[in-house]
């Protein structure tokens, strides 16, 4: 028979230590654990990203857009559940931006173009819809990133007044280069689809000053993006709201140099928002023609790019008279 029947107070004191040391034991258990499973998460994560940046060449070379397209729409909602895991992770937060953006770009603006060709007003209205959603989203992940990289420059974007917002650019460097060309492109994107809110068009020139701090940054940025931006900037404004074809053929023209006119996507854009703008018909067929032309596997770096220029020059000719009339 134990001692402790007859030693009352010892007996008690000892099931208090045993029962506080318990105690300690459950509450401290759980952290290593948590610990853990948070390391194996982030591990997780960083593979994740290094393998999607492994596999991005073969997207990149893939001329086959049901296949493209299917791939990249699976992969928006994996990598906004990456975020859902790693809401910080600045890499990620310009990778779903990014993939927001192209991906609206190549699959859902051509599907507002065409409704319009074909009349069909409701799915207009639907893909417009669409694609607000998406730039938007893009916006939100391209602000994100860049918040992580310089809060101060995030904030002077979202709430500062056009000097403050000039002076703060100014100061950006390279590192926060990538967040500031995702934010400006779909930001811009996002106005076109809202015109009509008197707010998005008093946003324009804001726009306009982050795709000029990218272009004196690096006018080569992802194949020559800041010079495709302002090319369509130029090109699709009216003169009396600062449009001017001329300097819009100069971006273009500046795109298709830096690419060594391996990339199609340019000279469509040429067409489009100089070419047309420009009323230049003969022009447009030309560049057009030369899109349609090239063949698919000419520069297979830029497979994917291209196949997407190759079907919109020739949806663009075959409804060319809707433009020129």
């Amino acid at each position: 028979m134990s001692d402790y029947l007859f030693r009352p107070n010892e007996a008690s004191s000892s099931r208090h230590v045993w029962r506080t040391r318990m105690l300690y034991f459950l509450l401290i258990l759980p952290l290593p654990l948590l610990l853990t499973t948070c390391s194996l998460n982030r591990l997780a994560i960083n593979q994740s990203i290094d393998l999607l940046k492994q596999s991005r060449p073969a997207l990149e070379r893939e001329t086959d857009l049901e296949l493209a397209e299917a791939a990249i729409a699976g992969n928006l909602k994996l990598l906004e559940g990456m975020l859902e895991i790693a809401p910080d992770n600045q890499e990620l937060l310009l990778m779903t931006a990014q993939a927001f953006s192209a991906y609206t770009l190549a699959f859902v603006e051509p599907r507002i173009q065409q409704a319009e060709f074909d009349a069909e007003y409701g799915e207009k209205e639907r893909q417009k819809d669409r694609a607000t959603d998406f730039y938007s989203r893009s916006r939100g992940y391209a602000l994100r990133a860049l918040h992580l990289e310089n809060r101060a420059l995030a904030e002077v974007l979202e709430n500062g007044k056009p000097d403050a917002i000039r002076v703060a650019l100014k100061k950006a460097g390279e590192k926060e280069l990538p967040g500031l060309f995702w934010l400006g492109n779909a930001w811009a994107a996002q106005i076109i689809f809202q015109i009509a809110l008197p707010e998005r068009s008093m946003e324009i020139p804001i726009v306009a000053e982050i795709m000029q701090r990218v272009l004196e940054m690096d006018e080569a940025y992802n194949s020559a993006g800041p010079h495709l931006f302002f090319g369509a900037y130029y090109g699709a404004r009216p003169r009396m709201l600062g449009g001017d074809v001329q300097k819009a053929r100069e971006h273009f023209d500046r795109a298709i140099e830096l690419t060594g006119g391996e990339v199609l996507f340019a000279k469509l854009m040429k067409a489009r928002y100089y070419a047309i703008p420009a009323r230049e018909k003969e022009t447009c067929q030309a560049i057009l023609q030369e899109v349609i032309d090239t063949p698919a596997d000419k520069y297979p770096v830029h497979g994917f790019v291209n196949a997407l220029a190759r079907r919109d020059a020739q949806i663009l000719m075959d409804n060319i008279d809707e433009f020129f009339f």
